[in-house]
């Protein structure tokens, strides 16, 4: 294995090459994720992340209650084999359409780190295989046949809520699609795993000691945030943690900042945590706190959502969930490649990708004493 090569991607290279040799029969079952995770040595995540890019091309399918089989479809051909060994080095080329909905001010949502970073990854990794983007943000005035028409798109990767007419138009067309940052069930569709992610926040929170929070959400017509409530809720139920209030908004750090000052000048007693539904509103909470005399984590510890790259050198550093955008990103270009190359395969799977918590400075222990704001405004 390279140095450079994840362990995920040497199990799913391995287990891949076995498919496509009939080393693994067509309908045979693969070993439980305990089994590979004890052959090759590493946790239960890494088995699934390879398992999720196998189930991405059409190798395998995922039976509740039987396990992880081998594709078995007789029009699975020579030749379409032979295709999937060599998808990943063809030199074609051809344009990826990348569209996200549009800002709620009306300005490019690409300037928003979440989405920025989805078009850096996604164009990186198709760069690999000679491929280029075309990114437009759509809303219901754009005339998306006519864009269609003039733009000649081998594919198409959507990005969070977009409108189901313009999914309705590429499935009419035939064009490879998916979905990601939400869940159609008409597209094979790649999300964060919103529950779990936020539920194990909120209870590495309350580990700490902390027992009253302030939720500041995101868009609630998002399924990101439908889902990331519900795992802070749940973490809260499991806890007997009732001293929490909600406030709902849009992903913008300007709102955070401007919600998180009215919070500090009407409550009498502050909470001693605030979750934040991304990593773009913690940041507008922590300057609203500093304009307060407040420090974080000192006095109100502050928590995100994605793990931008800014997460890392914001003063202080965010702790935050790690949605691995990288790997939403890699199995969106790998899983729309496939499509591509392989058009007789059915690709209507939901993906969730793995979480992890990435702890740093915002967040600690709550205060021993009640904190007193120090400036008013």
């Amino acid at each position: 294995m390279k140095k450079e090569d994840f362990l995920y991607e040497r199990v799913y290279n391995e287990t891949k090459q076995k498919i496509i040799s009939g080393e693994l029969k067509k309908g045979s079952l693969l070993p439980s994720e305990k089994e590979l995770s004890q052959d090759y040595n590493v946790n239960r995540t890494t088995i699934r992340k390879a398992l999720l890019l196998l189930v991405a091309d059409g190798l395998v399918v995922k039976k509740p209650g039987i396990g992880t089989q081998v594709f078995n479809n007789e029009e699975f051909s020579k030749t379409q084999k032979e295709n999937l060994i060599k998808k990943f080095e063809t030199t074609e080329g051809g344009t990826i359409g990348l569209f996200v909905p549009p800002a709620e001010n009306k300005k490019d949502r690409i300037s928003q780190p979440f989405y920025s970073e989805i078009l850096f990854f996604v164009e990186r990794e198709l760069n690999r295989f000679g491929y280029s983007v075309f990114y437009s943000s759509l809303d219901e005035s754009k005339d998306f046949e006519n864009l269609l028409n003039q733009q000649k798109l081998d594919g198409i990767i959507f990005v969070s809520n977009i409108s189901q007419n313009f999914i309705d138009i590429t499935k009419k067309r035939n064009i490879p699609s998916l979905i990601v940052n939400n869940y159609n069930p008409q597209l094979f569709s790649i999300l964060a795993d919103n529950v779990s992610g936020m539920e194990d926040m909120t209870q590495y929170l309350i580990s700490m000691g902390h027992k009253k929070f302030a939720v500041f959400t995101g868009l609630t017509d998002y399924i990101s945030t439908k889902e990331r409530l519900t795992g802070c809720l749940a973490g809260f139920s499991k806890n007997n943690i009732t001293d929490y209030k909600i406030y709902n908004m849009d992903w913008n750090p300007y709102k955070a900042y401007e919600r998180a000052k009215v919070l500090f000048k009407e409550e009498k007693e502050l909470p001693t945590a605030i979750i934040c539904f991304n990593d773009n509103i913690a940041f507008g909470c922590i300057r609203a706190a500093r304009e307060f005399g407040l420090q974080v984590p000192e006095d109100l510890s502050i928590v995100g959502f994605d793990n931008i790259d800014q997460s890392r050198y914001f003063s202080p550093t965010l702790t935050t969930v790690n949605s691995n955008i990288d790997q939403i990103s890699q199995l969106a270009v790998q899983n729309i490649l496939c499509q591509i190359n392989n058009p007789n395969l059915s690709y209507i799977y939901k993906a969730i990708i793995p979480h992890t918590l990435k702890i740093r400075e915002s967040s600690s222990a709550p205060p021993t004493q009640k904190v007193v704001i120090k400036k008013k405004y």
